[in-house]
């Protein structure tokens, strides 16, 4: 929580997500924006373990977008551009973690855009698999997407059929039963675009995929472990949820929707939603950036519990890219925050 203090009026300000996208993120375990700069994209999931990019023939190189390149279009908002290298496209990889094994549920998200204007075909977007072990998302016939888990496969329709344009993309996956053998399963396929929200455009339920204790197989961005299902594009946003005791990590449509649209509004600026204070006078102006979200101002006059928190009746007023909202200096202090319904 940042302070900012002015004798005698004191102000502290705080940024609260919304409940059900909290827990969802309880399952996160990677999450790579390539918003850096070098060889190494970092995770800012709970996770830190970076992938390093490399061409095809695994020598580390910068593959990272020029700026704007990432969904949002922002300057600052960046995207993994896996273009031809030698001889074909390079991917982005890391070692084998053990928290990526024996999932019992798990989502695998991201964007894509192809370089061209051909749907996305024969082209892996995240694979931790080798023959008859661990997962992977991938597509062979021209705009579908499978799901393989230790070596079965199932098949999205082919309605990933968008070129030259951000799509969105997220498998989720729970798989009951003792490890390496036949377990029932539950799949989805959900899709998004840019200016589209997420729907399930596929779902499989039966008997056939198993779950893996450990298959010491490291994680692919952009490629197949192989190297012979190079994506041809750009990459943005690709996070991880697993849990290996549960299905939690089974993501429902409204948390994708959320992650969509924050990626859409680059929501994971430094600051969040930049909420700051300013003292002018005899007056003190809150403001915070334009999302996509409706969010709430609060405020109370003490930071304990016993104290309510109350909604400030002043409607912000747009400003330029922020929200704005005009108050008296009253002296004391005073508690402000931002929550999402």
């Amino acid at each position: 929580m940042n302070t900012i203090a002015a004798t005698p009026f004191l102000i502290a300000l705080a940024v609260v997500a919304p409940l059900s996208l909290q827990a969802g993120l309880a399952s996160l375990l990677l999450e790579y924006k390539f918003n850096e700069t070098g060889t190494d994209a970092a995770s800012t999931g709970p996770l830190s373990t970076p992938v390093t990019m490399r061409e095809n023939f695994g020598t580390e190189q910068d593959l990272h977008g020029e700026p704007g390149s990432g969904v949002s279009g922002h300057a600052d908002d960046l995207a993994f551009h896996n273009v031809f290298t030698v001889p074909v496209a390079g991917y982005a990889d890391q070692a084998d973690l053990q928290a990526l094994d024996g999932l019992r549920s798990f989502t695998l998200q991201g964007w894509f855009k192809t370089e061209d204007a051909t749907p996305i075909q024969r082209a892996a977007l995240i694979d931790k698999a080798v023959p008859g072990t661990g997962f992977i998302v991938y597509s062979l016939a021209p705009g579908s997407l499978i799901l393989g888990v230790i070596g079965a496969g199932v098949v999205s329709p082919p309605v990933y059929t968008e070129t030259q344009e951000w799509v969105f993309f997220a498998v989720t996956c729970s798989i009951s039963g003792q490890p390496r053998a036949v377990g029932w399963y539950s799949v989805n396929f959900y899709k998004g675009t840019a200016s589209l929200p997420v729907t399930i455009v596929g779902s499989a339920n039966g008997q056939g995929l198993r779950f893996f204790p450990d298959n010491n197989v490291g994680l692919r961005i952009g490629s197949s472990q192989e190297r012979d299902k190079p994506f041809v594009g750009y990459l943005d946003n690709f996070r991880i949820f697993g849990s290996q005791t549960d299905g939690s990590a089974f993501l429902n449509p409204g948390l994708l929707e959320e992650l969509r649209q924050s990626d859409v509004q680059n929501d994971s600026r430094a600051n969040v939603l930049d909420l700051s204070a300013t003292r002018a006078g005899g007056q003190v102006v809150i403001a915070w950036r334009k999302t996509s979200f409706p969010f709430a101002l609060q405020t109370k006059s003490r930071v304990t519990p016993d104290v309510a928190w109350e909604d400030v009746s002043s409607a912000p007023e747009p400003s330029g890219e922020n929200l704005t909202v005009t108050l008296p200096a009253a002296s004391g202090l005073h508690v402000f925050r931002l929550v999402r319904p």
